[in-house]
């Protein structure tokens, strides 16, 4: 039981740290990355992941580190707990000629989805 509710937890955290990484890199570019925008359930593959680590300087042109996950993410990809990759949906939930606002939702194994 105790381990089921610590990676619980660690997932939890890890999806808010994950989401938060990902509004940092809309605060700063004003758009998701053209290989991920507009999709549902995109994985934390480690082509997403190296966009927020800094190293696709395609997408992210500017180099910020938005997140720093264990050294494996890069590679691997950002599993969670069970050995899941992460997914994060970047669906766009209104628009109007000048603002579109997007829902960001982390599906965690076996759980309630998690929105942010």
């Amino acid at each position: 039981v105790a381990r089921k509710k610590a990676r619980i937890a660690r997932a939890r955290t890890e999806a808010a740290q994950l989401v938060q990484a990902w509004k940092s890199f809309w605060l700063v570019y004003g758009q998701w990355p053209r290989s991920l925008n507009g999709q549902s359930a995109a994985p934390m593959n480690s082509a997403a992941m190296q966009i927020l680590m800094g190293m696709n300087l395609t997408d992210n042109p500017k180099g910020f580190k938005f997140m720093e996950p264990n050294e494996n993410a890069a590679e691997d990809g950002f599993m969670d707990p069970w050995g899941q990759l992460y997914r994060v949906d970047f669906k766009a939930t209104e628009t109007d000629d000048t603002i579109e606002t997007y829902q960001m939702r982390v599906p965690l194994v076996n759980r309630k989805r998690h929105y942010y």
